[in-house]
């Protein structure tokens, strides 16, 4: 099994109309997919935020390819995955948790129609050839690498991710809090990325309820990419490699069944659950 882990920037790949739209989209499942590369079938495989190929010698052919050589078709997802770091991949993934089958379709019709010269720069092509689970793993990876580097500009898509994130996963969690009559959806929050430790404040009650949640920006690499976001149906601000902290909600009486939160002290984390 080969990969590449190389995130500089690649020279654009220069397929026709036609050539896209031969390419289909893969991962839909964590496990490999086949693909029909030349006359064979081909398999790629995801871990730890990497494409790997099963069947090519990816720096010897890229290798090649780079003196004009021919490209296997399971070396152009190789490419997208490598170039995603660097395009416009990450901005476009922060904003869309998933696509719906409707999107999707349109999404693809755009990218096979694009007529630009080269490498359709728009939608970006990551967005297209991978299903959304491999989408989740390219784009918690790309945020990763960039918050680790020094490209600032960027930082403000990864900010985008989690709070798109975060908001998604505390609608999730409000299904056992009896506490407001406004759809779960509806609740005023406010989701702020910065240093320091989480946090949560605000309230829920029948009328005028409002939160405001801290997290750090590896809540998306930590927490929501290894799927524990909800725990026990309680949001999950915080963990460590086997411990979390959650969201905890206290009524406080009255007439208005008025609930305050606080953030749980860390607990040991199950990690068969």
């Amino acid at each position: 099994m080969y990969s590449d882990r190389s995130v500089s920037r690649v020279a654009p790949l220069v397929l026709r109309p036609e050539q896209r739209a031969r390419l289909r989209s893969i991962g839909r499942t964590s496990g490999p997919a086949t693909i029909d590369c030349g006359s064979e079938h081909h398999r790629l495989s995801t871990q730890d935020g990497w494409l790997h190929t099963h069947d090519h010698d990816a720096t010897g052919e890229l290798a090649l390819h780079a003196l004009g050589g021919g490209l296997p078709e399971c070396l152009v997802y190789l490419l997208v995955w490598r170039q995603s770091f660097a395009d416009g991949f990450l901005p476009f993934w922060a904003e869309h948790e998933k696509l719906d089958r409707l999107q999707r379709a349109h999404l693809r019709r755009e990218w096979v129609d694009n007529y630009w010269e080269g490498w359709p720069p728009e939608p970006p092509a990551g967005a297209v050839l991978f299903e959304q689970r491999w989408q989740n793993a390219l784009g918690a990876a790309v945020a990763r690498e960039t918050a680790g580097g020094k490209e600032t500009d960027r930082m403000g898509a990864i900010h985008r991710a989690v709070q798109v994130r975060v908001r998604s996963a505390f609608v999730k969690s409000l299904g056992g809090v009896s506490a407001h009559t406004r759809p779960d959806a509806l609740v005023p929050l406010r989701v702020v990325v910065g240093a320091g430790p989480a946090s949560v404040t605000g309230r829920l009650a029948r009328t005028e309820s409002s939160v405001e949640i801290h997290v750090t920006a590896d809540w998306l690499w930590e927490v929501w990419a290894t799927g524990y976001c909800l725990v026990d149906g309680k949001l999950v601000i915080g963990r460590d490699k086997t411990n979390v902290q959650t969201v905890e909600w206290h009524p406080t009486g009255g007439a208005h069944r008025e609930h305050t939160p606080a953030v749980s002290p860390w607990r040991r984390l199950n990690l068969r659950q």
